[in-house]
């Protein structure tokens, strides 16, 4: 569908205070975020590198609107109860996996992106009827969805009132931020790029990121930089075949990165489903559930657990040594044993003739 980029997706959440901040200095008559003399320009362009929306030919407009629903739209809408559709709803209906039709997991898909990153209503359900605009036999990723976020963008800003606690602004919030973070230095934060911001910035990072700025003395005070370039492609398929050549040291370390962070995030899930578990022990000592949840994270994590590189004391180093020496140790003494029971004239000397004799008896044994 041309979303790929999205699954490197590590954003959960946008941090408040600088939100409201990059959102009421953004200008929509000029497309700037202004900060003082300092500006960071807003287009297509930014939206593709930072999100990887696809910038197709085909022009999502009003004047283009259907004039009769198509059927499958209809078919989609049938499956939620209620008139407005949720995000929760929609994650609910992906990951249940039930699709009769592949086209019914795409307009899921895109409702899902499109709630969540370009606009919603709002209350925060998604504006589904975007679907009368598309024609359902074209590739998705054949619209032009960066021009699309920019006309949400401009339209959410004019009818936001900051002050006003009815009012949301409802659009495209994590590509601003995203667009501010990688396009501004903070003194006192490491701001090297080498994987893609999407990637790179999650809630930890921007919760950093926003109070050292305020420590500096307040937002917009760092300096213009130029965007992030990121060439990589994001086809699944694609992906599948690439490999990461060992002479180009930068495209290593790029991955390296991504890896890492991989790494992490892993390692956070983990501890976050380790805590779930504690507290579902303590709040239900009684459940038998307990047992089985137990034994299905020992499952998940029994492979990780293998990666261990220190033990609980952080001597694992001394003891993987202790282990190979040990290793070492018995294979030396299997030799020494062999090469007395060749002098000693067993009958070829050989350690399989030997075990085999040794089952011979085992098995008579038995007999008797």
């Amino acid at each position: 569908m041309g979303f790929g980029k999205l699954l490197t997706m590590g954003i959960e959440k946008i941090t408040a205070k600088l939100a409201h901040y990059i959102v009421l200095n953004f200008n929509p008559e000029t497309m700037e975020i202004e900060l003082g003399d300092k500006k960071i320009m807003v287009d297509k362009e930014a939206i593709s590198q930072l999100l990887g929306f696809p910038c197709g030919s085909l022009i999502i407009s009003e004047n283009e609107r259907l004039q009769e629903r198509e059927h499958i739209v209809n078919v989609w809408k049938s499956r939620y109860p209620t008139f407005l559709v949720s995000t929760f709803q929609i994650g609910a209906k992906i990951i249940e996996n039930d699709y009769n039709e592949e086209i019914l997991f795409k307009i899921d898909f895109l409702m899902l992106v499109i709630t969540t990153l370009i606009e919603s209503n709002q209350n925060g359900t998604c504006k589904y009827q975007l679907l009368d605009l598309l024609r359902m036999e074209n590739n998705f990723g054949d619209y032009d969805w960066c021009a699309y976020t920019m006309d949400a963008l401009r339209g959410c800003k004019k009818n936001w009132k900051p002050y006003n606690v009815n009012s949301h602004f409802v659009g495209p919030l994590t590509f601003l931020v995203l667009l501010y973070l990688d396009s501004l230095t903070c003194e006192g934060m490491d701001n090297e790029r080498v994987i893609p911001p999407i990637a790179y910035w999650d809630k930890d990072r921007m919760e950093r990121r926003q109070n050292q700025e305020i420590k500096n003395g307040g937002f917009g005070l760092g300096q213009i930089r130029d965007r992030f370039e990121d060439n990589n492609t994001y086809d699944i398929e694609s992906e599948e075949e690439n490999e990461v050549k060992e002479s180009d040291e930068k495209s290593l370390e790029k991955y390296l990165a991504s890896l890492s962070e991989l790494c992490k995030e892993n390692a956070e899930q983990k501890l976050k489903l380790e805590e779930k578990i504690k507290d579902f022990k303590r709040k239900f000592p009684n459940s038998n559930e307990v047992v089985h949840v137990i034994e299905e994270y020992q499952e998940i994590y029994s492979e990780f657990l293998e990666f261990k590189d220190e033990d609980e004391d952080g001597e694992s180093n001394d003891e993987e040594s202790d282990d190979e020496g040990s290793q070492n140790d018995e294979g030396k003494d299997e030799e020494d044993k062999r090469d007395t029971n060749k002098d000693e004239g067993n009958d070829d000397g050989d350690s399989n003739d030997e075990e085999s004799d040794d089952q011979g008896s085992e098995d008579h044994t038995k007999k008797r």
